[in-house]
């Protein structure tokens, strides 16, 4: 197979992804938050949290098609994404503080990724 066609095709799955996380994340924070009745900060931080566990998995076994999970790699995985989360966070506590509604971050973060 053509290199650039791989990672081509990489990327795509890469990008698969990304997107079905933003999306298991955007409604567990809904179900949490509107049918159990969390505080959506902590149905928030829940849904990044198992987003962060199930993404790191799928790109071992599917992206990057790997037989085991390295130490090491996941280690700089997490670090990676937990400084973007914790920046995210802060940013839903400022937004959201402000009197605008969760979701209403959700939407406007799906517009800038997929506009």
């Amino acid at each position: 197979m053509d290199p650039f066609k791989k990672k081509r095709n990489q990327f795509t799955v890469f990008l698969i992804g990304g997107i079905a996380v933003f999306l298991y994340e955007l409604l567990l924070t809904i179900i949490l938050t509107e049918f159990f009745g969390v505080w959506f900060i902590y149905s928030y931080i829940i849904s990044l949290f198992t987003g962060l566990v199930f993404l790191f998995i799928y790109h071992c076994y599917i992206t990057f098609d790997q037989k085991k999970i390295d130490l090491i790699q996941m280690e700089k995985f997490l670090i990676n994404y937990i400084i973007m989360y914790f920046f995210s966070f802060f940013l839903v506590l400022i937004v959201t503080s402000n009197g605008i509604h969760y979701l209403d971050y959700y939407y406007f973060i799906g517009f800038k990724l997929f506009c």
